[in-house]
């Protein structure tokens, strides 16, 4: 029975282990996770989330390293407003080059991805951690984005947007 108890112990401390990577950060340029819109941040439209409040920064530095970005947006939990993620697009249709950039530098700063894929002309790299999720993706035909998450929130916004959905679809059939 303790051998099994161990085990049970050591499997958690490697799970545990594995959830987290090297400087995992709390939010972004100094912004954290929860924390409120700044009194300098302008609203902007929040693609595909007709529940959240998104904001950009209007003089935000728009480079990592000497890859470029189009637009950061700072999205916001609408319930409480707090700070949840950070999408940084791609300029325009960046090229593979830019994605093997920023991929040098993230992993530079966070170690190896947690998780690599290469689907059919795309690839998505996250590094999975307790507090942040990164996720890098890039697509030949599409261009790409650097997001940084809070996972708890996430999950948190999505089991409140379904019962949202749910709400205001009761009437629909």
């Amino acid at each position: 029975m303790k051998i099994i108890a161990m085990a049970a112990v050591l499997m958690l401390l490697v799970v545990n282990i594995g959830m987290a990577f090297q400087n995992e950060p709390e939010g972004f340029r100094g912004e954290k996770w929860g924390d409120l819109p700044t009194a300098d941040m302008i609203p902007t439209n929040c693609e595909n989330d007709k529940w959240n409040e998104c904001f950009y920064l209007p003089n935000e530095q728009m480079t990592i390293g000497s890859v470029e970005f189009s637009k950061i947006i700072y999205s916001y939990y609408y319930t409480n407003r707090g700070l949840m993620s950070i999408t940084l697009i791609f300029k325009s249709f960046a090229d593979k080059e830019d994605y093997e950039l920023l991929k040098a530098s993230v992993s530079s700063k966070f170690g190896k991805p947690t998780k690599e894929t290469m689907p059919f002309l795309a690839w998505k790299d996250l590094w999975i951690g307790d507090r942040t999720v990164i996720e890098l993706n890039f697509k030949v035909f599409g261009g790409g984005y650097l997001k940084f998450y809070n996972p708890k929130l996430t999950a948190q916004k999505k089991k409140t947007d379904v019962q949202k959905e749910i709400t205001e679809a009761a009437d629909d059939f």
